[in-house]
């Protein structure tokens, strides 16, 4: 869920942020901190659909892929990044985020 959250889906609690968090976006300029990321998030809009196809967790990185579309555009491909600041996943230190239309 906490992948998703960078999709619109759901919430994200400031607690699972490093203070100096950073998010890369395709097609956007990289958020650095806390404060600036949660400003960007809040005005995200969820997917209409959304299928992850893999969930891969091992150490300090986590990586959410899958398809989503949004209204009034093609079904698209997603891949979220997550590093964590430890192995217990408790703070996310980077996450890098792919969307890209899906050619058929």
């Amino acid at each position: 869920m906490l992948a998703l959250s960078f999709l619109g889906v759901g919430a994200l609690s400031p607690e699972r942020l490093a203070e100096t968090a950073s998010w890369d976006r395709t097609g956007a300029p990289t958020l650095v901190g806390r404060t600036e990321i949660l400003r960007q998030h809040h005005d995200l809009r969820p997917p209409v659909s959304l299928c992850v196809t893999q969930i891969v967790a091992q150490g300090k990185t986590a990586t959410v892929s899958g398809r989503l579309s949004r209204d009034g555009q093609p079904p698209a491909l997603f891949c979220h990044v997550l590093r964590f600041t430890d192995p217990s996943q408790a703070r996310i230190a980077q996450v890098v985020s792919f969307e890209q239309v899906e050619i058929a």
